[in-house]
């Protein structure tokens, strides 16, 4: 009986050790062990800029990261302007930067790139750019298949609100419910069961929700996430 009891004593520490809680970082960091003595066992790292650029940090950022121990993604933020750069072109650039840090023996540093959707603060790269909703539904396929077709995962983060704001209802654009969804809800619920509530572009269930924004943990200002 105590054998037993002792399996359950266990079972339960291993569950609260092992909880599926990330951070998803855009700036620079060093101490990523800070976010594993904190609980977080996934980073997920900026990889791509709004600005039409790739981030710079990302691979010292990812290489810190899996330092740690971590498990690692990368998320691009797409310039939305063909006449600046193309969509298949802002994903090579990203994986030819990330490819830097890959090798023959352990692959890629990460393993899921999602994509992120919501509105652009640079007027240059904004959705805006496309006036309809079929034509922007369109760029945002061109975004995935060009991951697709270089041999990554790919995922998508948005929130219902920034669905509704690009591509004008919660119903439009269903094309990517087949793809892990990534959905933000600021409520601190670490839990994806209320991502039914507000459902959009066709996705039933969610794998991953960020439940909270600009959160200074490590002294370093993150979003923090909870994944399935």
């Amino acid at each position: 009986m105590k054998f037993f009891a002792k399996l359950i004593i266990l079972s339960v520490v291993a569950s609260a050790v092992f909880c599926n809680f990330g951070i998803d970082i855009a700036t620079l960091f060093n101490n990523y062990q800070c976010f594993v003595d904190n609980g977080y066992d996934l980073a997920i790292i900026r990889a791509y800029r709004s600005l039409g650029l790739v981030d710079a940090n990302a691979n010292t950022n990812l290489l810190n990261a899996r330092a740690a121990g971590m498990d690692t993604d990368v998320y691009m933020f797409p310039c939305i302007n063909d006449s600046k750069i193309t969509a298949e072109q802002q994903v090579d650039d990203m994986i030819n930067n990330l490819s830097l840090i890959s090798s023959e023996d352990e692959g890629d540093a990460y393993d899921t790139i999602w994509v992120d959707v919501e509105t652009n603060p640079s007027t240059t790269c904004s959705w805006n750019n496309i006036s309809s909703v079929q034509d922007r539904c369109n760029y945002l396929q061109r975004i995935v298949n060009q991951i697709l077709y270089r041999g990554k995962k790919v995922g998508i983060y948005a929130s219902h609100y920034m669905w509704v704001q690009i591509f004008g209802d919660d119903k439009n654009c269903q094309n990517f419910n087949q793809l892990p969804l990534w959905y933000a809800r600021y409520n601190n619920v670490t839990s994806t069961s209320d991502y039914s509530q507000y459902p959009f572009g066709g996705w039933t269930s969610a794998y991953a929700k960020q439940y909270a924004g600009s959160v200074s943990l490590c002294n370093v200002t993150v979003d923090l996430d909870y994944y399935n």
